[in-house]
């Protein structure tokens, strides 16, 4: 189903990235924006609910595009999933 609401599409990402694909752990690096922020919230909430444990959560800037030292900093082995909302 598509919508353009934050919170019902959040929750379809995170039911299948959760139950499809099993996804146990994610990192989560989101722009720094209104949408960025809302959808990558939205989805650690669900992703939760749907059994997941977010391990990190970063913030970007809009525009950003080199990530070096972000990815270093990720959790070496408490992760399977990346989700990027860029």
């Amino acid at each position: 189903m598509f919508t353009n609401r934050d919170v019902e599409t959040a929750a379809a990402i995170a039911s299948y990235v959760s139950r499809k694909l099993a996804k146990r752990a994610a990192v989560i690096v989101a722009t720094d924006t209104v949408y960025g922020r809302s959808m990558s919230h939205q989805f650690a909430t669900e992703f939760v609910k749907a059994g997941g444990v977010v391990s990190a959560f970063h913030s970007v800037d809009e525009g950003h595009r080199e990530f070096p030292d972000l990815v270093a900093g990720f959790p070496s082995q408490a992760s399977d999933l990346l989700w990027r909302h860029l």
